[in-house]
């Protein structure tokens, strides 16, 4: 069995995707397979995927049928995916080159269903990131819902301790949601204090984007959690608050 599955989905993503699957080919581990998932491009991005593939066996390319959103494609990948551990990353994030030996390190010797590692910001187009973004060092379902500290392109999961488990079909915050359903049952995430990956912050309408993402976190905790109104309020003003001075 291959120790560790990449999950890679892909929209639009022809300026980026070549950095991002060239910082999974330069792992100092190389047991590894990656579903590289075009969830229904309209540019070069499936032309991409395929040059990788034809160059790697290990890279392999599948697709949506249309574009279906992240949780969707990433779905796909997982159904696919042949190891143990399933790790996470979006198109236009970067790994560090010793991010999957020390995780999958780190996973064997805790033993927790979830993991994740410290991590930097950029804005996209440009090649310096900012300060370092850490987490506590151990999170529980009751800590995830005042915030989500996961970071998904950080993120690896045991499959073999939740084998059927998959997103929910949202478009928004359903990363999160994944995470919840993971810990509900009792499991912990555990952070691995590294800083082994750089988030690119995406150029696009940020005043909209936020306000749409406020509102998704409200409808996870009322509709999709079911969580009574004045719980629901509880969390979603922690997290709000959590995000603000993340921001900051």
């Amino acid at each position: 069995m291959t120790e560790t599955s990449v999950v890679v989905p892909a929209y639009n993503s022809e300026e980026t995707i070549a950095a991002t699957l060239d910082s999974v080919l330069a792992q100092t581990c190389g047991d590894w397979e990656l579903w590289a998932v075009d969830d229904g491009s309209r540019d070069g991005t499936r032309a991409l995927l395929e040059e990788y593939a034809r160059k790697d066996a290990r890279i392999r390319v599948l697709s949506t049928p249309g574009n279906q959103g992240a949780g969707p494609a990433r779905n796909l990948g997982i159904g696919a995916a042949g190891g143990r551990f399933v790790a996470f990353l979006d198109a236009d994030d970067l790994w560090h080159p010793e991010k999957l030996e020390r995780q999958v390190a780190f996973m064997e010797e805790r033993g927790c269903i979830v993991s994740f590692t410290r991590y930097r910001r950029r804005k996209q187009g440009e090649p310096t990131a900012g300060h370092e973004i850490g987490a506590p060092g151990t999170v529980r379902y009751s800590d995830l819902l005042k915030s989500n500290w996961i970071p998904m392109s950080s993120a690896m999961y045991d499959r073999l301790r939740a084998p059927d488990l998959r997103m929910r079909p949202i478009r928004r915050r359903q990363d999160y949601l994944f995470w919840l359903d993971l810990l509900k049952e009792g499991g912990e995430a555990r952070c691995l204090p590294e800083c082994l990956m750089t988030y690119t912050i995406r150029a696009r309408s940020v005043s909209s984007d936020k306000l749409a993402s406020v509102l998704a976190t409200w409808r996870l905790y009322r509709d999709e959690i079911g969580l009574p109104p004045v719980r629901a309020a509880y969390y979603f003003a922690n997290n709000l608050a959590r995000a603000a001075l993340k921001r900051m």
